[in-house]
């Protein structure tokens, strides 16, 4: 999947708009225009959905999960994905609670607007 390229690459527009030969706000503006949000928060929703994915698919602890998204640390990790979806990573990954899809969706709009 070329967002994961992306991802563990560490995108940077700058990067990729020299490598096109076009000017970094270019590069944005054809992002954004493209996929309707700018390339940081592209990465975040695509780092957010594997994480997930990961979660759920997997036994994998959360310290080595972490570090596959890219996180070097794995407080950083937690923090950032209870920001996200209003659980924490173990939390997301035991509860079969129905009210985490509603509450998903609420910081999913939140996410696109913000």
């Amino acid at each position: 999947m070329r967002s994961e390229v992306a991802l563990e690459a560490g995108f940077r527009v700058q990067r990729y708009a020299k490598i096109a030969g076009f000017h970094r706000s270019t590069i944005y503006r054809r992002f954004i225009r493209i996929k309707g949000i700018s390339p940081k928060r592209f990465c975040t929703q695509e780092q957010l959905k594997r994480a997930k994915e990961l979660l759920l698919n997997s036994d994998t602890a959360i310290s080595v999960l972490s570090k596959k998204l890219g996180f070097s640390d794995p407080l950083y990790f937690s923090k950032w994905f209870k920001r996200l979806t209003g659980f924490s990573p173990s939390r997301y990954r035991n509860s079969p609670d129905p009210s985490l899809t509603l509450r998903e969706k609420e910081k999913d709009i939140i996410l696109k607007k913000g």
